[in-house]
C-alpha cells in the first residue's frame, strides 16, 4: 500500500505480452506529441485499457513527475459523480486539506506538474469526466489525459482515437498473433503453422477481431481441438455474420454472442456464480464471494472451486498479489443483466451490503487491538466496494439505517485517505436518517470529533443533537450495542469542549462520568481512546503535566493490548510533543521514532507522513540540520505537498504552537545550512520510498544517507517474512500454510522478492536473507498468526 511507483502509480505489470497494437502504440504516441487530451474510443472489449496501459508502460519516462492510473469501472452504477474528483486525489496519493473543495486541491497539486493522468472506463460518468477534463486543461500547464471511452466527452480540445478491431488478414493479422499467443499459454505444443493458421483466421473472422472475444475462444483450447473450436464458432457466429454490414453495432453484437458462448460453456453453478460477482466493485477475496454469493443452489464449499473455473475460463483474472479475483467491466456489465432476471438479485446485493457492513464494525471493534494492517489493507482493496454497498443501502429506505451505520464507519474506512468522500457518505446518511437512534449518535460523534480541528463552532450543537438521540431513541431504534458507549463519548467529547472553553470544572466532571461509565461496562480498550481525547484537550488548552499523565495512562492500557498500533503510534506523537515543551527532551525522538515504525506497519501514508514530520522537527530542535532536511522532503513526499495530518484526534498543524515552532525550525535548519545545502538534503529525502523513510527515521545518529539507504533493496514487511521462511527451508505450500494464505499468495511475493533482488533462484534469496540478519517483525509475524 506504501509503496506505489512514482514513475507509474497504479499502473499493474501485464498479465501477458503486448500484441496486435504496435502501429496504434506508435500513433497515440504521436498524438500525444501535440495533444493534452486523448480520448480512446470504442465498443466493449476492443482493447483500450490495455493500449492505454502499455502506452503508460512504455512512456513514462516521457513525463517528469510519471503516470497515474484512475480506475472508474468501481463508479459504476453510483448515482452521484461528485465522487470522480475524490477518486482521482487517491489514486494520485494526495491527502485532502481540510476546508478546501476536492476539485481545488486537485487542480492545486498538478498545476506545477508534467504528468499524465489516464481515465479509464468514462462512459458512465461523461458528464463529470468532461468537466474534469475542462478544467485541467484550462488550470494546468503540463498535465495530459489519455481517456477509455466507448463515447467521446465532446469538448474543446479532445482529440478521438478510434479503437477498433485487431486485424485477421495475412498483411495485418494482429488477431491471429493474439489468439496464438493465449492458445500457447492454455494449450502447450501449439503452434502456428500452415494447418492450423487458416483455422485460426477463420476464427478470428468471425469474432470480427475483437480481442476479448478472441481471447474467450483461444481458452477453449484447454478443454477441445482447434478443429471442434473453429467448426463452434462457424456455427455459432454464422448467423451474426449473414448479411451484416461492419460497424460498431455489429461487433456489439459480436462480442455479445462470444460472451454469451463462454456463458453457455460454464456449468450452472460458474452460470450462478458469474451473475452474483457482478455485484462486485473493483476487485473482491474469495471469501467475500463465498459470503455473499453462497446459498442452496450454490453450496459455500463449492464457491471456491467455481472461481477456479472461471479463472480457468477467463471470466476472472487474479490481481497481482494473487489474493483476489477481478473481472472485467463487460464481463461484469453481461453478468449484471442475467442476475437482474434471476429473482435473486436484491436478496445478493442484501447480503453483499452486509458483508461491508460486517467489515464497518470490526474495524471499529479494533480500533484499540490487533489485526488493525489486515483490516487497513482490507479497506484499501475494497474502496469501491465499500462504495457500491453504500450506495446500494442509500437507495433503499428499508437499509436507510444500516447505511447510516456503515456511513459513520466510512469516516474509519475511507477516511485513511479521504475525508471528504467520508463526510459525502456521512453526510447523506444522516439526511436519510434524521430520526434519534445510536446510528445518528454514532455519526454524529464522528462528526464531532473532526470538528474539534476544523470546525469547533459547531461542536454545542452537535453534542446537543447527540444527547437527544441517546434520550429519545427508542427500543426498536437500531444497533442498542452502540448506545452504551455513545453515552460515553458523549461524556467525554462534552468534557474536551469544555477543557477548549475554558471550564475545566465542568470538564472534570465530564471526564469523570464518562471515566466511570467505561468501568461499569468493562471495555478497557476504549478507555485509551477517552484518555487520547481527554489528553488532546488538555494538550491544545495548555496543560502538559496533565495530559502527559493522560497519555502515560493510555500507553499503560495499550501495552495490555498485543499488537494494537494504530493508537499507540497517535499517543506517541503527542507523547514526544509534550515531553519536548516540559523540557524533558530526550526521550521525545525515541517516541516519534516508534510511531514511524508503528504508522508504517500499518501502511497508513499520511499517518507515516505526521509522523515523520513530527521527528523532523524534533531532530531540527536538536540542531541535527542535515538529517532534519532529509526527514522534512521525505515527509513531504508522502505528504504529497500538503500538509494536513493527524495529530492525536487533532490535525497536527492546526495546533497553532506547533504550527509555529515547525515553521520557525525548518527556517532554523535554512539559516543554518544555507538555502542550496538545505534544499540538498530535502531533494534527498523526497526521492525515497515509503520503506527507506521508515529505516532512516529509524536511525538515532548521523549516519551518511547513503550508508542508511543502501542496505539493501526495500521489501515489504509480508515479503521479508516469506523471505525468512525460505531460510528455513519451506516450500511455497509449507509457507502458506505456515502464514494461512493461499498457495499462489505466496507463489507472487516470491516472484516480488526475486525481482526486487534481482536472483533466479530461492537459495540466492536465502543466502542473501541469512548474510543480512533480516528477521521478520515481531509485530507483524505475531499478527500474521
Amino acid at each position: 500500500m506504501l509503496t506505489l511507483s512514482p514513475r507509474l502509480r497504479g499502473i499493474p505489470a501485464p498479465a501477458a505480452s503486448f500484441v496486435g497494437r504496435e502501429i496504434e502504440l506508435r500513433d497515440v504516441g504521436e498524438l500525444l506529441g501535440r495533444a493534452r487530451l486523448v480520448s480512446l474510443v470504442g465498443p466493449g472489449g476492443v482493447g483500450k485499457t490495455r493500449l492505454a496501459l502499455e502506452y503508460a508502460r512504455a512512456h513514462h519516462d516521457h513525463y517528469r513527475d510519471g503516470t497515474v492510473l484512475v480506475e472508474l469501472a468501481g463508479l459504476a452504477g453510483l448515482t452521484d459523480p461528485a465522487l470522480l474528483s475524490q477518486t482521482v486525489l487517491h489514486a494520485l496519493g494526495v491527502p485532502e486539506s481540510e476546508g478546501r473543495p476536492v476539485l481545488d486541491l486537485l487542480i492545486d497539486y498538478l498545476a506545477d506538474r508534467e504528468i499524465l493522468v489516464i481515465l479509464d472506463t468514462c462512459e458512465h460518468l461523461l458528464d463529470a469526466c468532461a468537466e474534469l477534463a475542462e478544467a485541467l486543461l484550462q488550470e494546468t500547464a503540463d498535465v495530459q489525459l489519455l481517456l477509455t471511452s466507448r463515447q467521446p466527452l465532446g469538448i474543446p480540445g479532445e482529440h478521438l482515437f478510434p479503437i477498433g478491431p485487431l486485424g485477421v488478414g495475412s498483411d495485418n493479422g494482429g488477431a491471429i498473433e493474439l489468439f496464438a499467443q493465449r492458445a500457447a499459454a492454455v494449450a502447450p505444443g501449439f503452434r502456428l503453422d500452415g494447418s492450423s493458421r487458416a483455422q485460426v483466421a477463420e476464427v478470428c473472422r468471425r469474432l470480427d477481431g475483437i480481442p476479448l472475444a478472441v481471447e474467450l475462444a483461444a481458452v477453449r483450447l484447454r478443454v477441445t481441438s482447434l478443429r471442434t473450436l473453429a467448426g463452434d464458432v462457424g456455427n455459432r457466429f454464422g448467423v451474426v455474420a449473414v448479411g451484416r454490414r461492419h460497424g460498431a453495432n455489429v461487433r456489439h453484437r459480436t462480442l455479445h454472442a462470444a460472451i454469451e458462448w463462454s456463458y453457455d460453456l460454464c456449468s450452472d453453478a460458474e452460470r450462478l456464480l458469474w451473475q452474483r460477482l457482478s455485484v462486485f466493485a473493483g476487485s473482491f477475496d474469495p471469501d467475500a464471494a463465498r459470503e455473499v454469493c453462497a446459498d442452496e443452489l450454490l453450496p459455500a464449499d463449492e464457491v471456491h472451486e467455481h472461481l477456479f473455473g472461471l479463472a480457468d475460463k477467463s471470466v476472472l483474472t487474479m490481481t497481482e498479489d494473487g489474493g483476489r479475483y477481478r473481472i472485467l467491466d463487460t464481463l461484469r456489465q453481461f453478468g449484471a443483466d442475467r442476475l437482474a432476471g434471476s429473482g435473486v438479485e436484491e436478496a445478493i446485493r442484501q447480503r453483499h451490503l452486509d458483508h461491508f457492513l460486517a467489515l464497518g464494525r470490526e474495524v471499529w471493534t479494533h480500533r484499540v487491538a490487533s489485526g488493525q494492517r489486515r483490516l487497513i489493507g482490507q479497506v484499501d482493496a475494497d474502496r469501491d466496494n465499500i462504495r457500491a454497498a453504500l450506495d446500494f443501502a442509500m437507495s433503499r429506505p428499508a437499509r436507510y439505517r444500516d447505511g447510516l451505520a456503515l456511513s459513520a464507519y466510512s469516516i474509519l474506512l475511507l477516511g485513511f485517505s479521504g475525508r471528504s468522500e467520508a463526510e459525502y457518505w456521512l453526510d447523506r446518511g444522516l439526511v436519510a436518517v434524521p430520526e434519534p437512534c445510536p446510528e445518528r449518535a454514532l455519526a454524529l460523534a464522528l462528526t464531532v470529533q473532526w470538528s474539534f480541528a476544523t470546525r469547533p463552532e459547531r461542536v454545542p450543537a452537535l453534542l446537543e443533537e447527540m444527547r437527544w438521540c441517546l434520550e429519545a431513541g427508542t427500543s426498536d431504534s437500531g444497533d442498542l450495542a452502540l448506545a452504551p458507549i455513545m453515552g460515553v463519548y458523549l461524556h467525554i467529547f462534552t468534557g474536551v469542549h469544555c477543557l477548549m472553553t475554558g471550564d475545566v470544572a465542568a470538564a472534570d466532571t465530564q471526564f469523570e462520568a464518562g471515566r466511570n461509565r467505561l468501568d461499569a461496562l468493562g471495555f478497557r480498550g476504549e478507555v485509551a481512546i477517552a484518555l487520547k481525547y481527554w489528553a488532546s484537550g488538555l494538550f491544545v488548552s495548555g496543560a502538559y503535566d496533565a495530559c502527559l499523565t493522560g497519555l502515560e495512562e493510555a500507553l499503560a492500557v495499550l501495552d495490555g493490548i498485543d499488537g494494537e498500533c494504530w493508537q499507540r503510534a497517535n499517543v506517541l506523537l503527542m507523547k514526544a510533543a509534550v515531553l519536548w515543551v516540559i523540557g524533558q527532551r530526550e526521550q521525545a525522538p525515541d517516541c516519534a521514532r516508534t510511531a514511524v515504525a508503528l504508522m508504517h506497519e500499518l501502511g497508513l501514508r499520511h499517518g507515516l507522513a505526521a509522523a515523520v514530520d513530527t521527528l523532523a522537527w524534533l531532530t531540527a530542535e536538536q540542531g541535527r540540520f542535515h538529517r532534519a532536511a532529509q526527514l522534512s522532503g521525505a515527509a513531504n513526499s508522502l505528504w504529497d505537498g500538503e500538509r494536513d495530518g493527524l495529530f492525536g484526534g487533532l490535525a497536527l498543524h492546526t495546533v497553532p504552537w506547533f504550527r509555529e515552532s515547525y515553521d520557525a525550525t525548518v527556517e532554523r535548519a535554512r539559516k543554518e545550512l544555507g538555502k542550496a545545502d538545505y534544499t540538498a538534503e530535502f531533494a534527498k529525502g523526497a526521492t525515497l520510498d515509503a520503506d527507506r523513510i521508515a529505516g532512516l527515521a529509524g536511525t538515532a545518529g548521523d549516519e551518511p544517507l547513503d550508508a542508511v539507504i543502501s542496505l539493501g533493496p526495500s521489501l515489504t514487511p509480508r515479503e521479508t517474512e516469506v523471505a525468512v521462511l525460505i531460510t528455513e527451508g519451506l516450500t511455497n505450500r509449507e509457507i502458506s500454510t505456515r502464514l494461512g494464505v493461499s498457495k499462489r499468495t505466496v507463489d507472487a511475493h516470491i516472484e516480488h522478492i526475486l525481482s526486487k533482488l534481482g536472483f533466479a533462484s530461492r537459495a540466492q534469496v536465502a543466502a542473501y536473507i541469512a548474510g543480512n540478519g533480516f528477521t521478520p517483525d515481531s509485530r507483524f509475524a505475531a499478527e500474521a498468526r
